[in-house]
């Protein structure tokens, strides 16, 4: 997981630990985070050496929580120069979208979806934002991606050409 956003999840760790020794009522329950959008893919920027990514300052990510785990990880985003993008629950995945555990402890459990359904959606909903992303994503993805994006109404010839 890259290191930064797991530095953040670092923090939240502490910052629940610490509150959950002040709280009589007991512990806070889990968080639960399901990174979307391009944070879904700079979190694994790592095993994703082939594409092109631009880092982002916006969060794009679903939180489901009690009100203080949610603050507390939204803090920890800013704290690190991000932005939670509260319109999260508004970004578009394929129906048959899978989604992979990325980290889980006590505190937080991460997951995302699977990082060809996230090339799927940014081609479908911002291909002019997405070409160079989604170019780069067909020579990593192949015919699993094509084939995807053919279903979902996406112009292929837009990112391949129509001599491909």
């Amino acid at each position: 997981m890259e290191r930064v956003f797991l530095q953040i999840i670092q923090a939240y760790e502490a910052k629940v630990a610490k509150l959950n020794k002040e709280r009589a009522s007991g512990p806070l329950s889990k968080l639960l985070v399901t990174v979307l959008g391009q944070q879904g893919l700079l979190v694994r920027s790592d095993s994703l050496p082939n594409l092109s990514l631009l880092a982002t300052a916006d969060f794009d990510g679903l939180l489901r929580g009690e009100v203080p785990t949610e603050d507390i990880f939204k803090a920890c985003l800013r704290e690190a120069g991000l932005t939670y993008d509260e319109q999260s629950e508004y970004i578009w995945l394929p129906d048959e979208t899978s989604y992979e555990e990325l980290y889980d402890s006590t505190t937080i459990r991460v997951t995302s979806p699977q990082p060809v359904y996230l090339i799927v959606s940014k081609a479908v909903k911002a291909p002019e934002k997405n070409k160079q992303l989604v170019i780069d994503s067909i020579s990593e993805f192949g015919e699993s991606l094509i084939e995807l994006l053919e279903k979902y109404g996406a112009e292929i010839d837009y990112f391949l050409g129509p001599n491909s």
